[in-house]
């Protein structure tokens, strides 16, 4: 298992806050979320964007979870929700979200 490289824009989840976001992701999805029954802990999250890195206790998985993005299970719509294969897809996510977040403060004069 390989170790998870936080990097912005992604932050890790602090423990004196973690309970509140359970709460708001409990309140945010339907019982027919895949999460609805599980066990889970919002390792981290996108600075100051309602996605969070879940780890689920449940089926020790981990997925992302994206309050804006919407997707449909069981003919409803709740808030989207992928399980990721392994820790290399992770950190992939997380390394392409970084240079993602780093354009965004490059200037295009330079080019």
């Amino acid at each position: 298992m390989i170790k998870i490289t936080y990097k912005d824009p992604w932050t890790m989840m602090y423990s004196e806050y973690a309970d509140e976001f359970i709460e708001i992701i409990r309140e945010s999805i339907p019982k027919e979320h895949p999460l609805h029954e599980r066990d889970f802990f919002p390792a981290a999250k996108i600075s100051r964007e309602y996605i969070f890195l879940i780890e689920d206790d449940t089926t020790e998985q981990s997925g992302l979870l994206d309050l804006r993005k919407k997707m449909r299970r069981k003919g409803k719509r709740m808030p989207y929700y992928k399980e990721f294969k392994d820790q290399n897809e992770i950190q992939e996510m997380i390394d392409r979200d970084h240079s993602e977040w780093l354009a965004l403060f490059t200037d295009s004069d330079d080019t």
